[in-house]
């Protein structure tokens, strides 16, 4: 039987934001399937197409967050902190 998987299950398995997954199913550009509102991807699926060299560009908001904190990186005096720290300095 077929593992289905949500939007959240399958968007931490791509490493992308739940928003940019669901653009990329409507656009048709991922393997999925509609099931009434919501949006199922079928693991063995998405393998095969990861294994045909799928193409999984970040979001805008993935880019802006990954130039920010390159840029915070390469001021001086800067320390490697969990990801969660960075998130929340970057909320106020």
């Amino acid at each position: 039987m077929p593992q289905l998987m949500t939007v959240d299950e399958t968007a931490r398995l791509l490493r992308i934001h739940p928003e940019t997954l669901r653009e990329r199913a409507r656009q048709g550009k991922i393997p999925a399937t509609k099931l009434g509102r919501q949006w199922r991807f079928v693991r063995e699926q998405l393998d095969a197409w990861l294994d045909q060299g799928a193409d999984l560009p970040a979001s805008s908001e993935d880019w802006a967050l990954i130039a920010i904190a390159e840029e915070r990186m390469a001021q001086p005096g800067r320390r490697l902190r969990p990801f969660t720290e960075f998130l929340a300095e970057l909320e106020q």
